[in-house]
């Protein structure tokens, strides 16, 4: 997954929805994911989203979460150096 970095997230949230999707979309691979109708980008393989909208205060900011597979990946990776770090020892 692609880390996008905002710097304000107050600044950031009181943007329209739409605005905040920009960076998201600018990076969207339409061979790993897909635009559901309401606009949020979802994992092509897993069907989970990998952007999410949360309440901020009185506003609504769009934000990256990890899809089913991607964490999938992550816990047999940790595991794995997990196992790699008990042999060691």
């Amino acid at each position: 997954m692609n880390k996008i970095e905002f710097p304000n997230y107050e600044k950031l949230s009181r943007l329209p929805i739409s605005e905040q999707l920009k960076p998201f979309y600018a990076k969207y691979d339409e061979k790993k994911e897909y635009i559901d109708e309401n606009g949020l980008i979802y994992c092509l393989k897993c069907h989970a989203p990998k952007i999410t909208i949360i309440n901020y205060g009185a506003d609504k900011l769009v934000v990256p979460c990890p899809c089913k597979c991607v964490l999938e990946q992550r816990i047999k990776r940790e595991q794995q150096e997990f196992e790699e770090r008990q042999r060691e020892l």
